[in-house]
């Protein structure tokens, strides 16, 4: 086998400013990303011709919030939802595991129902939904692995507090509910529709003022309510063919099964925000000005999983020639990772800022990806890092003079 093989050079518009700029911690580049997004918005560059990029943009996503909140801005995260972690797959969900629980209902699922924002068909007061804390308060002292019947949790709640909000959970699930296709269609629209009229108002009443969680719950609720169609086709069609009994635990398996099926991402319609995506969300997207993320080597580009089973593997190590033979040439492993950087490159037609850190949290050394040497890059001064991570000024701006970018050349920001 040869050595090593020199990385490419990748083929890029010389007169575009490709400045790298390292900081300390993944949050410092968080804080510096959006520091920046600050200064290019005040030189006039608009909102769209912004794009911040980042690998591993689950793991940014909480640092990228905060830095932009604390800046007032809005960020648009091009994520997957993790449907299993939201309130309204947990409401549908739980709410199929009570219906199918007869005699034996656990406090947990109640309380968890409650909480994730259940309201009653008619509700007819303000107390709806049930906020986590009073939900909280009224199972006080129950174990939450405590199992009783319905009418047992019934005579429980006779006399708390909250017993009108409870005993209306209560007479819900004692409905005479069968799992026909019909009531289980029936059941998770309702469950979907209630949870977007009562409970996204106070979602939004309690968010920040970029309303990152209403966007998320609002993304949610249009997500659940396919699922709810999807589940509720299959469930019929599955019960006409005779391939699945009729029980709600089957529909909440279905439910999770089709929740665990990752859609494709697509744009969010919200023109104020800043777009922020991962390298492979970037095609055929294109900006003015481009911020990437994450530039550390074992990041990106991340390491190669071996997709061939442990046995295998020795087997093929113990075999020189098979060895030869078979392994993968460097060129194949991080031919992705390069050309979704050269995509990312590509998209910028003004400037690039290229941020890495250089320790983790604990103070680990991070060396700089393989990817900034296949691209000629100017280094940003101190004065960059510090206006960008220490709220400074200067007159001319030391970013903007890196980027070679002219105050007069943008107009209105929108």
């Amino acid at each position: 086998m040869s050595g090593t093989l020199a990385p490419p050079t990748l083929d890029v518009d010389s007169e575009i400013p490709h400045v790298e700029l390292p900081v300390s911690t993944p949050k410092d580049e968080a804080r510096a990303a959006f520091s920046a997004v600050e200064t290019l918005l005040e030189a006039g560059v608009p909102r769209r011709e912004i794009l911040v990029v980042a690998s591993r943009l689950r793991e940014y996503e909480p640092t990228l919030s905060r830095a932009a909140i604390r800046l007032g801005l809005t960020p648009t995260f091009w994520t997957q939802l993790d449907l299993k972690n939201t309130q309204l797959y947990q409401l549908l969900y739980t709410a199929c595991e009570l219906l199918d629980g007869g005699e034996n209902l656990t406090a947990q699922n109640l309380q968890t129902l409650l909480a994730m924002g259940w309201t009653p068909p008619e509700p007819e007061s303000d107390a709806w939904p049930l906020t986590k804390q009073a939900t909280g308060l009224a199972f006080e002292g129950i174990e939450p692995d405590a199992q009783r019947s319905l009418t047992e949790w019934q005579d429980e709640f006779a006399d708390t507090e909250h017993d009108e909000q409870v005993q209306a959970l209560l007479d819900w699930l004692g409905q005479d509910r069968p799992p026909a296709p019909e009531a289980v269609e029936g059941v998770l629209h309702g469950l979907v529709e209630r949870y977007r009229e009562h409970v996204l108002p106070v979602v939004k009443d309690d968010d920040v003022p970029a309303l990152l969680d209403t966007e998320t719950a609002a993304r949610t609720t249009v997500r659940m309510e396919t699922l709810a169609e999807q589940v509720a086709a299959k469930y019929r069609t599955r019960r006409s063919d005779s391939r699945m009994a009729a029980s709600w635990a089957n529909v909440a398996s279905l439910i999770e099964a089709v929740a665990s099926q990752a859609p494709g991402r697509r744009e969010h319609a919200n023109a104020r925000a800043i777009d922020v995506m991962e390298p492979n969300d970037i095609w055929p997207k294109t900006a003015k000005y481009v911020i990437i993320l994450g530039l550390v080597e074992g990041e990106w580009p991340s390491p190669t999983e071996s997709l061939v089973p442990a046995e295998l593997r020795h087997a093929i190590n113990a075999d020189q020639e098979l060895t030869e033979t078979l392994l993968p040439r460097p060129s194949w492993t991080g031919g992705r990772a390069v050309d979704q950087f050269a995509e990312v490159l590509d998209a910028a037609s003004e400037g690039v800022l290229l941020l890495r850190h250089t320790q983790t949290l604990e103070g680990e050394a991070k060396p700089p990806s393989s990817l900034l040497e296949m691209v000629p890059t100017s280094r940003a001064d101190v004065q960059v890092q510090e206006t960008l991570l220490r709220d400074t000024s200067a007159d001319p701006d030391p970013l903007l003079d890196a980027l070679g970018l002219n105050h007069s050349q943008h107009g209105d920001q929108e």
